[in-house]
């Protein structure tokens, strides 16, 4: 352990302090700040100017709608040839000239940790050198995806050019053996030999594959789930009241589905569509929160509540009064949303992928359904909506207890301080 944590002071860098990796970058802060570690966050931009760039794409939104924007980027050329899936948002960061003196010289001192956070088109591989060089700190690259990992892409899939050197990348469509992903990754490789960075996996998922990649089988991977706040997310005993206020019916079980972007391929809503058709709306009610079409809505049969995108609030209402979270994401590192309706004791259905490997227990904290399938998927619904009220119950207490044991700030606490001592 650190022996004197107030002289331990640690510099965060993130892209952004808005949306979901924003967001857990503020709050992993905050828990820090508040266990007595000197700690301050950097982003590009002041909270100003991010909320007017909220604002102003939302504006842009009312007045252009998503289709006709695609069609004008394209038109004029902004629009590359990329796989959506793959989240080819770090491609051209060896161009990026952040000022990282500029930089330091906003910080109220020296620091002797940097954490990176999710930096894509704010850092890159020369960049965070520099800050090697001029701070002699010992850096940490917090995966809250693999591009820490990757030449380009935030989510590799199948493909393993991250283990050697990246280079004809499906998500660019590529059958160039030394494209824009290759050079990256070796301009990676090449100024990560130079400094002391490890790679803190947030999940088992990514923890394997940080540990099979190229850039870090050579030097220190650890593994540090993300807390939730449990004094925020609990669990509500009075769960009729709650379903009342939301307009959501007493006597049926309630099966929880959403993401900030439900129709994202990586978050696996087409599996979970023709699960749903596949399973018996008798006894059952669906509610879906996060941004989909009409058209996806549409297609799903039996009584569906929308409640659209959802403020924290409402989200923990949501995971309060439902019976399950069902989870069909395919690919990802988490999702958060696993640990948030764990610590509100609110079982988990999902594939074993990301954070699932870790946290969803078949009979203790959900039903692990494995690999992604239809058919898994509809054996995990049907297993908890089969459960008496007996069993139901017991399932939701054993989730609390789960996630205080893995997910609290606490124990968040006590790992951090345990890598970097």
């Amino acid at each position: 352990m650190v022996q004197n944590i107030s002289s331990v002071k640690i510099l965060h860098l993130s892209a952004s302090r808005f949306r979901g990796a924003g967001i857990a970058t503020v709050n992993l802060c905050k828990y820090l700040e508040q266990a007595g570690f000197e700690s301050f966050l950097y982003v590009p931009e002041s909270q100003v100017k991010g909320l007017l760039g909220e604002k102003m794409a939302q504006m842009r939104k009312r007045l252009i709608p998503d289709k006709t924007w695609s069609k004008i980027k394209k038109l004029v050329g902004k629009d590359k040839k990329e796989d959506a899936a793959y989240n080819m948002h770090s491609l051209g960061d060896t161009l990026l000239n952040t000022n990282i003196e500029n930089i330091l010289n906003k910080v109220p001192f020296v620091p002797n940790i940097i954490v990176l956070h999710w930096v894509g088109g704010f850092l890159n591989a020369e960049k965070i050198q520099q800050l090697s060089v001029l701070t002699k700190a010992k850096i940490y690259w917090l995966m809250l995806d693999d591009a820490p990992i990757t030449g380009g892409c935030h989510f590799p899939w199948d493909c393993l050019g991250y283990t050697a050197q990246c280079g004809s990348c499906p998500g660019i469509y590529s059958n160039d053996r030394y494209d824009i992903t290759y050079k990256q990754l070796q301009q990676k490789k090449e100024l990560f030999e130079k400094i002391d960075i490890s790679a803190i996996a947030t999940s088992e998922g990514d923890y394997l594959r940080a540990k099979s990649s190229s850039l870090f089988k050579e030097k220190s991977v650890f593994k540090m789930l993300l807390p939730v706040d449990s004094n925020r997310f609990v669990p509500n005993g009075n769960n009729q009241q709650l379903r009342k206020q939301l307009g959501i019916p007493m006597n049926k079980k309630v099966v929880l589905f959403g993401a900030s972007n439900i129709q994202d391929k990586r978050k696996g809503g087409a599996l979970f569509l023709r699960a749903w058709e596949l399973l018996s709306k008798e006894n059952v009610c669906l509610l879906l929160v996060g941004k989909v079409d009409k058209e996806y809505l549409n297609q799903f049969s039996g009584e569906v509540i929308y409640l659209g995108t959802v403020d924290e609030k409402k989200l923990i209402q949501c995971y309060q009064c439902s019976d399950f979270f069902v989870c069909p994401t395919v690919e990802d590192s988490g999702p958060y949303m696993i640990n948030q309706s764990l610590m509100c004791g609110t079982p988990v259905v999902s594939f074993n992928v990301g954070g699932s490997i870790d946290l969803v227990v078949t009979g203790q904290t959900g039903y692990n359904c494995g690999i992604p399938s239809v058919e898994s998927l509809l054996k995990g619904m049907k297993y908890i909506v089969g459960l008496n009220d007996s069993e139901n119950f017991m399932l939701r207490r054993t989730c609390r207890k789960f996630a205080l044991e893995k997910l609290s700030v606490e124990r968040f606490v006590d790992k951090f301080n345990h890598i970097i001592s």
